[in-house]
């Protein structure tokens, strides 16, 4: 199964979001808007000339945060970090399984197991 998975990695994405990722990087510790490159496009885009900030107020379900223990695209602290930003975390948690990455959500054998399981009872205990 890895092997046609990854055959299709990145699909249904543009490259814009990996440029997102990358520039996200760049702020340290600051989760801002997509920079547009030049100032008129960012004013034409934001009305400011350098991407605003987002602004998690704005979130308001209950959100439960994972992170792989060994999550390279998703570091266990900028998670956490992540998680004294947003109003409404229930839930902050490593998936402490060494070795465990970020791919590892998607193709781990055991991912049923720690993440999707866990999941599907969470949301269902949720439900009225």
């Amino acid at each position: 199964m890895s092997p046609v998975y990854l055959d299709h990695v990145p699909s249904g994405t543009s490259t814009r979001p990996i440029v997102h990722y990358a520039q996200l990087h760049d702020y340290d510790m600051e989760f801002k808007k997509f920079d547009f490159g030049n100032q008129d496009e960012n004013i034409e885009h934001y009305g400011t000339a350098e991407p605003p900030a987002y602004n998690f107020e704005n979130v308001q379900v209950p959100v439960v945060l994972m992170a792989g223990d060994n999550d390279y695209l998703a570091d266990v602290l900028d998670v956490y970090a992540l998680s004294e930003i947003l109003p409404n975390v229930q839930k902050f948690e490593v998936i402490d399984i060494t070795g465990f990455t970020h791919f590892d959500f998607a193709i781990a054998i055991d991912a049923d197991k720690v993440v999707y399981n866990p999941i599907i009872e969470r949301m269902n205990n949720s439900l009225p």
